[in-house]
């Protein structure tokens, strides 16, 4: 899958839930970390957090947002988070796309919170970076439970049906789709 793709998807997205969980494989995968998700409700800032033993509560934690205010909402998140845990790595992911100013504006206002440990912050293009070095958790986690398949399954155009990949509900588990044609 292009990271283009990818960052379109992410951009798209409007379930908290879906995002948190490709934010949680997709950030497992680049950590090399195991990333546990939190409870649905009462999550008290994270969205995800690691199961490594550590000196803090959490070797890693994992907040995630799709809101457009992404200050006012990390800001939220940061103060239920410290306000029961402490870790030594926390990744904040947007759906927004951050240019490299507003990272660290994010990256600022976390480190107020969180002074010591390491600090990542993640927007759409990043994150399309690293779906395109793995595509399957952008296929999994946002794709197939999407309903960009109406396009792909041409019931955008009910009287031609497209050849190919473009076929069915398994398009995006397709390896001509993933490979980014």
């Amino acid at each position: 899958m292009m990271a283009a793709i990818a960052e379109i998807l992410i951009e798209n997205e409007r379930s908290d839930t879906r995002f948190e969980e490709f934010a949680r494989e997709i950030c497992e995968r680049n950590e090399s970390i195991t990333l546990l998700p939190t409870s649905k409700s009462w999550d008290r800032g994270r969205d995800a957090r690691s199961t490594s033993p550590s000196r803090y509560t959490h070797q890693g934690i994992l907040c995630a947002s799709l809101n457009k205010d992404i200050d006012s909402k990390a800001e939220a998140d940061l103060l239920r988070v410290t306000s029961t845990s402490s870790t030594e790595r926390l990744i904040y992911c947007s759906s927004q796309k951050l240019s490299e100013e507003k990272a660290d504006d994010l990256t600022k206002i976390i480190r107020r919170h969180i002074p010591s440990g390491s600090v990542l912050v993640l927007g759409a293009q990043q994150l399309g970076a690293l779906a395109d070095k793995w595509p399957e958790c952008c296929a999994k986690r946002l794709c197939a439970a999407r309903s960009l398949n109406f396009f792909w399954t041409g019931a955008a155009y009910p009287r031609r049906r497209f050849p190919g990949p473009w076929l069915g509900i398994s398009a995006c588990r397709d390896p001509f789709l993933l490979s980014g044609f």
